[in-house]
């Protein structure tokens, strides 16, 4: 039986719902329709990456690893990203991440499954999100790349390691850096915690929403690796 504390949580929630969607009934993201949000035009309209390209480089490579040239200095094997970072597509991470609206999450993982429907890296697969810290999750109300890995996990039968990988630093907002500011700012702001002995010989798929310049994901892989993670590849719905 569920404690009682959690029914009431749950039903707090829905009322807040409820309430929220009287206040701002649902409109689609890409042509503002009311019902949805995202409408069946408007998601269409989203282009799913179907030629793979380093990330560094944007030359074409097998699954999105870095190319040769781009492969010094990074801690992932590559990056899979879904789909390309256009109308509607923005607006809908947008509301997603700084609107609150954690129902586009189950929309927006759609398009991250359809990408990986092409076909998964080698090795025992693990997803992990990337963390936030828990002051900016509390102000946020969830952290999206869970929301996303979650739906990912239930659709493949993958397993989801969410309490290894922690976020123990605050940082200033990456989007807000220059690419060497990036890099100073999110070092040494993840470490490895509890049974890390789950990650030994996996392949990790280190869910996020957006890359720019891959400095946060290869950050989050250093210390992934460090913990015994085979291989590592970033999963995105986008690159910024």
């Amino acid at each position: 039986m569920k404690p009682f504390f959690d029914f009431r949580d749950n039903l707090r929630k829905k009322i807040q719902g409820k309430i929220y969607d009287l206040v701002y009934p649902k409109k689609c993201v890409g042509c503002g329709i009311e019902g949805e949000w995202l409408c069946g035009k408007c998601f269409n309209k989203i282009v799913i990456v179907k030629a793979p390209f380093c990330p560094t480089c944007q030359r074409m490579t097998m699954m999105g690893q870095y190319c040769p040239r781009c492969r010094s200095g990074q801690y992932l094997t590559g990056v899979i990203i879904a789909a390309h970072y256009e109308e509607p597509l923005k607006e809908a991470i947008h509301r997603f991440k700084y609107d609150r609206v954690a129902d586009l999450g189950g929309i927006l993982s759609e398009f991250i499954v359809m990408r990986l429907e092409a076909g998964f890296p080698r090795g025992d697969l693990v997803l992990a999100p990337v963390p936030l810290h828990r002051r900016r999750e509390a102000e946020r109300g969830f952290n999206q790349a869970l929301v996303l890995a979650r739906k990912i996990g239930a659709d493949f039968d993958l397993p989801l390691i969410n309490d290894v990988l922690k976020r123990v630093k605050e940082v200033e907002p990456q989007m807000k850096l220059k690419r060497t500011e990036r890099l100073k700012n999110i070092l040494g702001a993840f470490e490895a915690r509890g049974d890390v002995r789950r990650l030994t010989g996996k392949t990790v798929l280190l869910v996020d929403d957006v890359m720019t310049t891959g400095a946060t994901l290869n950050e989050a892989g250093r210390v992934l690796r460090e913990a015994g993670a085979r291989n590592v590849w970033g999963l995105v719905l986008a690159k910024g």
